[in-house]
């Protein structure tokens, strides 16, 4: 079976980075939508690199222990490696990059705070997204302010994310626009409000999401829009619909290969909405190998893995 897309979820869902992080999809297509470079990416790169200390060197033949104990300095120090490589991303030229930066740092909001602020102003609409989108998560309140006039941005994907940051800062935003935007002709704008409205945790939604599931979109592109009903059907889980999870299921049985994107999609969400029931499929897409088709893809089996791991079941004890 041919491989899947890696972008298969616009998001903060399932990022293994930033564990579901919204406007990856944005991010995804960095040649439209991050007008980035190579080189520029590059340049980053190196930037990063120069800020990071030299390490030694393990002379050839010497052994190491993959379970040394560092020590509280030798930790404390990796930490700040990270950070400076981290904020030499967001402050670099790459869009991606600088997106990626802010992500990394929300379980760090003080040290978030100054990337995701420049984040806000940032020309690339996804790098605002992904900022605002930082805000909300990780509460930062004082940032309100700069928030605010992004639920007026050009990009309903800057929009959705500001509304989220401004509910999750215990604002009172219009969530009548996001009813709206689950009418948008884009199939990526209706998944991303869905996603929003299912982490808002409004129940009151769930009759929103339930109409824009019947919405066929028959001039939408057929993956794009099976991809945004199960993120419909994950936030509809996620307000108290258990029924939804059922096509979620579905999706793990891909029969052709132009299933595979949305089987990586529903694996990720079957880790974010906890179904353990569907445990032992996700041990057969990791382990089993069809005599004729041969194994899943590798992403395929990674994200089957991962997500066994999160809900408890690293080996799949007690799948079957």
């Amino acid at each position: 079976m041919k491989a899947p897309s890696t972008n298969s979820r616009p998001t903060p869902g399932a990022s293994v980075l930033g564990a579901s992080v919204l406007f990856v999809a944005l991010l995804g297509g960095t040649a439209v939508l991050c007008g980035c470079e190579k080189n520029a990416a590059s340049n980053d790169t190196r930037v990063a690199a120069e800020t990071t200390p030299n390490q030694p060197k393990t002379a050839p033949g010497t052994k190491t222990s993959a379970n040394r104990q560092f020590s509280s300095v030798e930790r404390s120090q990796l930490r700040e490696r990270a950070f400076a490589v981290l904020n030499a991303a967001g402050n670099g030229t790459a869009a991606e990059g600088r997106a990626n930066a802010i992500e990394a740092m929300i379980d760090s909001p003080k040290r978030l705070e100054p990337l995701a602020r420049r984040g806000l102003l940032d020309t690339n609409l996804g790098v605002r997204a992904v900022a605002a989108t930082a805000v909300g998560k990780a509460r930062l309140n004082n940032l309100v302010d700069m928030v605010r006039p992004l639920t007026a941005d050009t990009s309903p994907m800057v929009r959705i994310a500001a509304t989220y940051a401004l509910a999750q800062c215990g604002q009172n935003p219009n969530v009548e626009a996001l009813a709206q935007l689950l009418r948008d002709p884009s199939p990526l704008v209706r998944a991303q409000t869905a996603y929003v409205l299912g982490e808002m945790g409004n129940k009151s939604a769930d009759l929103m999401l339930r109409d824009a599931s019947r919405d066929s979109m028959p001039m939408a592109d057929p993956g794009a829009v099976r991809l945004m009903r199960l993120q419909l059907c994950e936030a509809m889980v996620k307000l108290g619909n258990r029924d939804a999870v059922e096509e979620i299921r579905a999706a793990l049985y891909p029969s052709r290969p132009e299933d595979l994107e949305a089987t990586v999609l529903a694996i990720q969400i079957v880790g974010q909405v906890n179904d353990e029931p569907s445990a032992w499929r996700l041990k057969c897409l990791a382990l089993d190998s069809d005599p004729q088709r041969g194994m899943m893809p590798p992403e395929v089996r990674l994200a089957a893995a991962a997500v066994l791991a999160k809900i408890g079941r690293p080996k799949g004890d007690g799948a079957f």
